[in-house]
């Protein structure tokens, strides 16, 4: 992991914004981050967003919890079937 971490032949930085448009374009639901301690306190930040997937809400919560995706964004998506 640490070869990975330190020396990774290629790595890409994305925002929440552009990982949204991503997503869209590639017909995907998102369907919420994995981190249960991250998705508690947006919790408490957003309790009307009930399935924690709003985008924006989200980017507004990383705005001010800077810290939050420290490591990386790790996420469940699906499919979407028309």
């Amino acid at each position: 992991m640490a070869r990975d971490l330190m020396f990774h032949v290629q790595e890409h930085c994305f925002t929440i914004p552009e990982i949204s448009n991503m997503l869209k374009k590639l017909n995907l639901e998102f369907l919420g981050f994995r981190n249960p301690l991250i998705k508690a306190k947006f919790s408490k930040s957003f309790p009307n967003d009930e399935k924690n997937i709003s985008f924006d809400n989200w980017n507004k919560f990383e705005l001010n919890n800077q810290d939050a995706f420290a490591n990386m964004y790790q996420f469940w998506v699906r499919k979407v079937i028309n």
